[in-house]
Order: structure tokens, then C-alpha cells, then sequence
């Protein structure tokens, strides 16, 4: 289901807004299916071989950087016909967001309250999914209301320079450093864009950001088979979550 929300930008077609459900959303990307952009889906299906041979060749090498820069010098020197960050978004700002406080509006409490607990539930899991997997590989143990609230607090600040809900993610422990360190790097790379290179990183093909994300099925496969605890909580999680998908 992760997957037919990127096909859109993908293929470079011509929606003016995608359906939030699922089942309307694929029929409306099968009725425009023919005014899918031959430029955009040569741009992207280049840059998704490029990640996969690197993956499979060169798996030391950050693929998906090399094509971040590589797809991005190849638009600004060639200028094709293919929607940007740029195009989409206006660009990307010259400086850090000021802060705003959203205006109160009581009439969208009910409309609001059924996706804000649905993205609440889904984030708390998540999280908590993904500390007890950076435990395993930093031999630590987490603490659950300390994650939790955390994640509530940052939720609530974040909009207010117009960020977006997130959860706690295993990529940084993935790589064995500190998280403190591993976040202040990733930080870094962001004001870097920031103040810049955003010209640069505006002609950034949306096709780069469409990917899904994806499980290798050969882990998937050894944990529907296995009758640990984790495996069982993986599965158990999968369906209650599913339904949360509306279909």
C-alpha cells in the first residue's frame, strides 16, 4: 500500500491529487496510467538500477547519495522536462523556519481526532519497535514512557516551524554510532542544503524520493517460521495495523 502512493511521481503522472484510500487511489492511477511522463520514468527507473547495482556490487558505497547528486547534476546541465523539488515545492528555503503558532479551530476536533490517534498509535508502535531492535544491537535497554514522551513532545513542537509527525527509526542505530553523534551528522547535512546548496538540491527529480520502502523477503521469511516472541509480535503488530490503512 506504500508502494501505490509513490507510483504517481514515479512514473510522472499527471494527478492533481491523489486519493487518500487505497482502492481510489488505484483506480485513479490505472485511469491516468497514459499521461505518465516517458522522461521522469527513464530518470527514475536509471536511478533505482543505479541503487541496486550499488547495493549488489558495491555495497560500501552510499548509492543512494550518488544518485541524490549524480540525478541532480544531470538535470541541472541537461534541464529535462521532468517535475523537481523545485517545480513541486517552490524551492527550498534559504533559512531556518520562524515559528508559528497554529490557529485553534474547534470545528475540526472530530474530523482531526480519529487520524491523529491512528497516526499516534501507529508512531508509538513503531518507536517502540524500533528501540527494542537497537537494544538487541547496542546490548542497552530502553526506556518505553522516556521514548514516548519524547516523541509526543517533539510531535507538538515540530509543527510549529512546519514539521510533520515522526517516529523513532532503526537507520541511525544501523550503523553503530552513537545516536547523539549519528543525529548531529545528519543534522549537519541539512544546514548544509539549507544555506548552501539548496539552488543545487531544488533540481532534485522528485522520482529520487518516490521509492518505497520495502522488507527483504529473506527476513521475512525465517520469522514466519520461527516461534520466538519477536516473530510473533511482528505479525501480531502487521495485522492490527492493517486495517488502519482504510481500505
Amino acid at each position: 500500500m506504500i508502494a501505490s502512493t509513490q507510483i504517481k511521481d514515479f512514473f510522472g503522472l499527471r494527478i492533481d491529487k491523489v486519493p487518500g484510500e487505497f482502492l481510489p487511489r488505484i483506480q485513479t492511477l490505472i485511469q491516468k496510467a497514459g499521461t505518465f511522463s516517458a522522461e521522469q520514468t527513464m530518470v527514475a527507473v536509471a536511478s533505482l538500477a543505479v541503487i541496486v547495482a550499488c547495493m549488489r556490487f558495491a555495497p560500501k558505497l552510499p548509492g543512494a547519495i550518488v544518485v541524490l547528486f549524480g540525478a541532480t547534476l544531470v538535470q541541472t546541465l541537461l534541464q529535462l522536462p521532468v517535475e523537481t523539488i523545485g517545480t513541486r515545492f517552490g524551492g527550498i528555503p534559504s533559512g531556518l523556519p520562524h515559528i508559528q503558532f497554529p490557529a485553534f479551530r474547534g470545528s475540526l476536533i472530530f474530523t482531526l481526532l480519529s487520524p491523529a490517534i491512528t497516526v499516534a498509535m501507529l508512531g508509538a508502535i513503531e518507536s517502540l519497535l524500533s528501540a527494542v531492535v537497537a537494544d538487541r544491537m547496542t546490548n542497552d535497554r530502553h526506556n518505553p514512557n522516556t521514548e514516548l514522551f519524547g516523541q509526543g513532545i517533539a510531535n507538538i513542537v515540530s509543527p510549529m516551524f512546519g514539521g510533520l509527525p515522526a517516529t523513532g527509526a532503526i537507520a541511525r542505530d544501523y550503523h553503530g554510532m552513537p545516536l547523539a553523534l549519528e543525529a548531529a551528522l545528519q543534522d549537519k547535512d541539512i544546514v548544509l542544503i539549507i544555506f548552501y546548496i539548496q539552488d543545487f538540491h531544488a533540481r532534485t527529480s522528485l522520482t529520487f524520493a518516490c521509492w518505497p520502502r520495502s522488507i527483504d523477503r529473506g527476513s521475512i521469511r525465517p520469522s514466519s517460521r520461527s516461534s520466538s516472541p519477536s516473530s510473533e509480535a511482528f505479525f501480531r503488530i502487521t495485522r492490527s495495523t492493517y486495517p488502519f490503512n482504510r481500505f
